[in-house]
C-alpha cells in the first residue's frame, strides 16, 4: 500500500527537509535537546518569506497614514476660506498648510514602519 502524503504548507515542507544537525546544537547536560524559538524560525522561515512580511507591513502603514492625511486635508479644505477673512491668500496657505501636513505624516510613516517592522514577533 503506498501513503500519500499532502504538504499542507511550505512551512511543513521546510520542516521536513531540515538537516539533523542544524536542529540538536543546542543540549543540556543530560543530552536533551532544546529547541529555541528563534532557532526554530529560523530554520522555518525564508528571507523570501521575510521580506513578503515586511513588505504588507509597510504596504498596511502607507495605507493607513495616506488615508488620514486625506482626511486632514478635508478638514483643511473645509476651514481654508477663513484665511480670506485674515487677508491671506487661501489658494497659498492650503498649499503651504498641506505640503506641512505631507513632510509630518512622511515622518510619521518613518517612524510607524520602523516600529512594526523591528517589533514584530513571528
Amino acid at each position: 500500500m503506498s501513503r500519500v502524503v499532502s504538504t499542507t504548507s511550505c512551512a511543513a515542507a521546510r520542516a521536513a527537509t531540515l538537516e539533523h544537525h542544524s536542529l540538536t546544537r543546542a543540549t543540556t547536560r543530560f543530552g536533551v535537546v532544546q529547541l529555541t524559538r528563534e532557532k526554530l524560525l529560523r530554520a522555518l522561515i525564508t528571507d523570501s518569506d521575510a521580506r513578503r512580511i515586511e513588505r504588507e507591513i509597510i504596504l498596511d502603514a502607507i495605507d493607513q497614514k495616506w488615508r488620514e492625511h486625506l482626511y486632514e486635508m478635508d478638514y483643511l479644505k473645509t476651514g481654508i476660506g477663513l484665511r480670506a477673512l485674515a487677508q491671506r491668500d487661501p489658494v497659498v496657505e492650503f498649499q503651504r498648510e498641506g505640503y506641512d501636513m505631507f513632510v509630518r505624516m512622511l515622518e510619521a510613516l518613518k517612524e510607524q514602519c520602523i516600529a512594526s517592522v523591528f517589533g514584530t514577533e513571528l
